[in-house]
């Protein structure tokens, strides 16, 4: 989408985020434009199977976190409009555990449901 908002295709009203974005530092957020109280941003996570032991969780963190750096990566997740983050596996597993009881629901609230 950031393509067609750029090439002006598209016009953004607003951020959904806490913050406005970096690729669209014009662009207001929600609460900026009288929204309070709404967000929802897409995140990506890696996850390991449960057990998996800390020195393993640390290594491949690190890995993540310098791949995340690397210029090449970097450009590409920016040029599709995205804010990268990194962190740590425990900032990861705290985002988890309010991500996932918020987002259960709102989706058990609305009745959806899989066909």
């Amino acid at each position: 989408l950031l393509g067609q908002v750029r090439n002006g295709k598209l016009k953004v009203l607003a951020i959904t985020s806490a913050k406005r974005s970096s690729q669209l530092p014009d662009v207001p957020t929600l609460a900026e434009s009288g929204y309070k109280g709404f967000e929802a941003v897409t995140w990506f996570g890696i996850l390991a199977p449960a057990g998996t032991p800390a020195p393993i969780v640390a290594q491949l963190n690190k890995a993540i976190n310098q791949a995340l750096q690397h210029a090449e990566v970097a450009d590409k997740l920016r040029s599709e409009g995205g804010d990268i983050l990194g962190g740590s596996a425990d900032q990861f597993g705290q985002l988890l555990r309010t991500e996932v009881p918020r987002w259960g629901k709102i989706v058990k609230d609305s009745g959806a449901s899989l066909d």
